[in-house]
């Protein structure tokens, strides 16, 4: 005995079309929107990208730094040179006399000056053969070399004398009065220390005469010492 379809289940397949169309169609679209998607978000993802680049271009605030750089220029220092000290140029033939007075400065030489710092009255003392321990002056002498090279001081002879005869004074040879060192470096003051008796009542006229070299005059300090 064979089975027909009752009239039920006939009108279901129909219907059944009825629904996948519709759905097909939903699926198409709902693909379509997902390529779209695809498609233009790329877009939009890369035009914020060149707005962010602009921004770097603030680097170049780092030009102002070659500002500092000649402030390097400034370390550089040119070395002081000693300034000479002025003396009193003095005229005379070599070997002649050239009194000056006891607080002047007179130049001897070529850069060369030379000046009476300092004096005093002493009891000297006579520690050599021959020498009288008396009343005496103690004075210094400097020798300023303002030359650019170390000048000799072997031939410098110093002597004293007072009164209106021009009596010589005996020097005392202690060990407070050295005399010069052998020689001045360039830009350097020697000093000279000396000791010579003369009497206290015969210091109104006393003059110290610097024997500087055989082709220069004579310096002579004139003036009252101290008693």
């Amino acid at each position: 005995m064979s089975t027909e379809p009752t009239p039920e289940t006939a009108p279901d397949q129909p219907a059944r079309r009825r629904w996948i169309v519709p759905a097909a169609i939903a699926a198409v679209v709902l693909v379509v929107v997902i390529i779209l998607v695809a498609v233009f978000s790329p877009k939009n993802a890369g035009t914020v990208t060149p707005t962010d680049s602009p921004s770097t271009s603030a680097s170049p605030s780092t030009s102002a730094t070659p500002t500092s750089t000649p402030s390097a220029s400034a370390t550089p220092t040119t070395p002081a040179t000693p300034q000479p000290t002025s003396g009193t140029p003095i005229e005379g033939e070599p070997g002649e006399e050239v009194e000056v007075p006891i607080t002047d400065t007179p130049t001897v030489a070529q850069g060369i000056s030379t000046s009476l710092a300092s004096i005093s009255a002493v009891q000297g003392v006579g520690d050599e053969p021959g020498e009288i321990a008396g009343p005496a002056i103690k004075f210094t002498v400097n020798i300023i070399n303002n030359t650019s090279s170390a000048v000799s001081l072997r031939d410098v002879v110093v002597n004293v004398d007072y009164g209106t005869d021009r009596t010589p004074a005996s020097e005392l040879n202690d060990s407070d009065a050295p005399g010069f060192p052998s020689e001045v470096a360039a830009g350097q003051t020697a000093a000279g220390t000396f000791i010579f008796t003369v009497p206290e009542d015969q210091r109104d006229i006393v003059r110290i005469s610097l024997f500087y070299s055989v082709d220069t005059p004579v310096v002579v300090f004139s003036g009252a010492a101290p008693r």
